[in-house]
């Protein structure tokens, strides 16, 4: 019975030392740096790239846009949002710039006009604490959250460029709203008129 306890002992140390190995494992796969679309095509070695910027209008709240086109077979496009001086200043969270490619700014406006037609209707079901975004596989997100504050629920309208990119305010989102459109409007204008 001693030999028989002995080995039960001994396997379950094992299985926890193993245990213990897959979790660090899994850590340290977690941790690794995900790469962007933007990083994964500007991130090739051995070829030539070449950019062109097309400047879009400037949203409030200190926000530059303009399309980055790479130059490639095919070209890739690239909605850009960059903070002003002035207002990287202002905003102390992250970095300040998002680069949002073509497929990922269509699902984001496919998005927008669901998630805020959605705002009244959760502001007013007075919750403690709600989040309504959509999230890129880069890691944009554009959304809103309500919480419920000395004075009733208020709902703060949000951009985070790209992870770890920072958190902006955007007060309206109508001024997102429509300038995304135009991004992606401007985009297909450029791709209809590719190779002429």
């Amino acid at each position: 019975m001693k030999k028989l306890f002995s080995i039960l002992v001994m396997v379950l140390f094992a299985l926890c030392i193993s245990a213990q190995e897959i979790n660090s494992k899994v850590a340290q796969q977690d941790n690794q740096k995900k790469v962007t679309k933007y990083e994964e095509f500007t991130s090739r070695t051995g070829v030539i790239l070449k950019f062109v910027d097309v400047n879009l209008s400037k949203i409030g709240n200190g926000i530059n846009t303009y399309i980055r086109i790479l130059m490639g077979n095919p070209n890739q496009y690239f909605l850009v949002l960059s903070r002003t001086e002035e207002a990287t200043a202002f905003y102390t969270t992250g970095g300040g710039t998002a680069m949002i490619e073509y497929g990922d700014l269509v699902e984001i406006n496919n998005a927008l006009d669901i998630i805020f037609s959605q705002e009244t209707v959760d502001l007013n079901s007075k919750p403690e604490y709600l989040v309504n975004e959509f999230v890129t596989d880069d890691g944009f997100v554009v959304g809103y959250n309500i919480k419920k504050r000395q004075g009733g629920v208020f709902a703060e309208n949000f951009v985070e460029l790209e992870r770890n990119g920072g958190h902006i305010g955007i007060g309206k989102p109508e001024k997102f709203i429509q300038a995304f459109k135009e991004a992606q409007a401007k985009i297909e204008e450029l791709k209809a008129n590719e190779g002429r």
